[in-house]
């Protein structure tokens, strides 16, 4: 396999895996270098965070990053085959076709500059990567506090808001003040009824 152009030297070790691999022909070798591409890819991936829920996302939302996604796409595929299906062979062309495109999805990795960006495509990938990098549930958390500072707005700087606001003040004063400690003497009440009870009909044992 001709190389065009190195892969940066911080993953030169495991490159220098792959193609010893590669130089034994034998198909035990070909799965360990299929497995290690993944790994390198992954880390070229990382290296450069990309915005996206995973890897999948990351690179959906820069297919135009690579030259010949669908070379990727292939490679990733039977690398998903390779640990998934018991017994899965790849032969050597099949081996050196999926480390071609994991290699060339490494060096358009490497390409990618980010200090070329235009302040918007900056500001964007800002917003992306912090955004996707909260868990579910904080997010949740946030668009409820946001939804809530908004309502808040609206109830204080609006005469209808105002309105509204006071009414529901009114409404929790009177749950609060009126419906609580009503609740509060009926439960006393029938504690007091259950306790009575089992007292008169354990009197006499």
């Amino acid at each position: 396999m001709t190389e065009e152009k190195p892969i940066q030297s911080h993953y030169a070790l495991l490159w220098a895996k792959v193609k010893n691999e590669l130089s034994k022909r034998e198909m035990s070798a070909n799965k360990v270098a299929v497995l290690e591409m993944e790994k390198i890819f992954k880390k070229a991936l990382a290296d450069k965070n990309l915005p996206g829920k995973n890897i999948e996302d990351q690179i959906k939302n820069y297919a135009g990053l690579f030259q010949d996604s669908d070379k990727l796409k292939y490679a990733r595929a039977m690398h998903r085959k390779l640990i998934n299906k018991s017994g899965f062979d790849i032969s050597e062309e099949d081996t050196k076709e999926i480390v071609k495109g994991y290699r060339e999805a490494i060096l358009d990795l490497e390409k990618l500059d980010f200090s070329t960006f235009s302040l918007k495509e900056k500001t964007g990938l800002f917003l992306k990567r912090n955004f996707y990098s909260f868990p579910q549930k904080t997010k949740k958390i946030l668009l409820t506090i946001m939804a809530l500072s908004i309502l808040t707005f609206i109830l204080s700087e609006t005469e209808s808001g105002r309105s509204i606001s006071a009414s529901l003040i009114n409404a929790n004063n009177y749950f609060f003040y009126k419906i609580i400690p009503a609740l509060l003497i009926l439960a006393a009440l029938i504690v007091i009824v259950i306790g009575a009870l089992y007292a008169y009909q354990n009197k006499d044992k």
